[in-house]
């Protein structure tokens, strides 16, 4: 890694393979790398990630307590450390099409199979710094845009297109000079109120494609365990947009996401046999989150009055 400013980089290396963490750290400071920390558990890993976010992570896939995996994915939806868009290689000796499948439903940027040499950290760390993939940003998934040509919607149609954010990478930055620790901030910062935006749109399609599997099942009164892990997920996902409303734009629709909450639990709370009300609520009010966030502010407002009114009706 020649002609590259390594000495500012943090790097973190979490393994319970002490042997593995030990051939790492060589191969690390072989390259060039100074500050480099490490841990046997993802549980110094998450305090890791609170007290001092690094550039870059080194991460196996498999702890004693955990898969890795829900780590990554706390770290990239800002639920753990201060910057989520940290670099993350993740390290494996079996990659079984389940793993990769975790792995990538993380948001975690690579994986690399065990053993693993030299050349390959220097490669993917290379790759990380110049030619980083753009974020995706969708209701359940934020990382590194993975689709192939084939995977685009045609330029034809461009309400389809969903186009990834460019994220901070204060690795880049810190290796170029191109960016100073504040001004990497202050991107961090703009770019997650920009993902914020993105995920309230997403949790409102989100919210509508789970009422239209919820409701029939009621309808048909063939209600089962995917019925209510569905209520389950339309309880996060209503509990989630009317936490991060606050900081968007859309802050006036909040009244909708808790008429949301309310309803959602209450069904999940008796999903056998919830209240008729609160199943006849939960189409209206999924909708006029729909126009409200896809909509005009009039139409906001529109939708906000019909859901103030069937909430009435509701007696809370």
């Amino acid at each position: 890694m020649a002609g590259l400013n390594l000495d500012d980089i943090t790097v973190y290396v979490a393994s319970p393979d002490q042997n593995l963490r030990g051939t790492i750290l060589t191969v690390l400071r072989n390259a060039g790398f100074r500050d480099i920390e490490h841990g046997a558990t993802l549980e110094a890993a998450r305090t890791q990630m609170s007290r001092r976010p690094p550039d870059l992570l080194l991460c196996e896939t498999e702890f004693e307590e955990e898969e890795a995996s829900a780590f990554v994915y706390d770290i990239r939806h800002n639920h753990l450390g201060s910057n989520p868009f940290i670099c993350v290689i993740m390290m494996t000796w079996q990659p079984s099409a389940e793993l990769v499948h975790k792995v990538v439903n993380s948001g975690a940027d690579d994986l690399l199979v065990k053993p693993i040499s030299v050349a390959q950290v220097i490669q993917r760390v290379n790759a990380l710094i110049k030619n980083r993939k753009g974020f995706m940003v969708t209701s359940d998934y934020i990382g590194p845009d993975r689709r192939r040509d084939k995977d685009r919607p045609p330029p034809d149609k461009p309400e389809e297109q969903i186009s990834p954010i460019s994220v901070p990478n204060s690795l880049r930055a810190k290796v170029t000079g191109e960016a100073t620790a504040a001004q990497v901030q202050a991107e961090i910062d703009a770019t997650l109120r920009k993902i914020n935006n993105r995920k309230v749109e997403g949790h409102a399609l989100k919210v509508v494609e789970l009422v239209e599997h919820i409701l029939p099942a009621y309808r048909a009164q063939r209600v089962t365990a995917e019925t209510r892990q569905k209520l389950s997920n339309l309880v996060y996902v209503a509990e989630d947009t009317a936490r991060r409303l606050h900081e968007t734009e859309y802050d006036h629709v909040a009244d909708l996401c808790n008429s949301l909450v309310q309803v959602s639990n209450d069904i999940f709370a008796n999903w056998q046999n919830p209240a008729s009300k609160d199943l006849k609520l939960l189409e209206p009010i999924a909708h006029a989150i729909e126009t409200a966030f896809t909509g005009s502010k009039d139409e906001a407002d529109l939708a906000r009055q019909i859901t103030d009114t069937v909430s009435g009706r509701h007696g809370k």
